[in-house]
């Protein structure tokens, strides 16, 4: 997955893409469930979060950090 995630972002930045990565956005430990949905709710909710800003930042014409 790193290697396809350098590429995915090399495409976005010379496409002018908005991309989140959010592969590490989430720790490895507390987060994850053995359920189809994964994330527990506490995380989903911290992902949402982190969505919702990026989409923010865009409808505001800011960077993505």
């Amino acid at each position: 997955y790193d290697e396809y995630r350098v590429l995915l972002a090399d495409q976005a930045a010379q496409q002018d893409w908005h991309l989140l990565d959010l592969w590490d956005a989430m720790p490895e430990v507390g987060c994850y469930t053995d359920s189809p949905v994964h994330l527990t709710p506490e995380c989903s909710a911290r992902l949402g979060v982190l969505v919702g800003d990026a989409i923010t930042a865009m409808a505001d014409h800011r960077t993505l950090p």
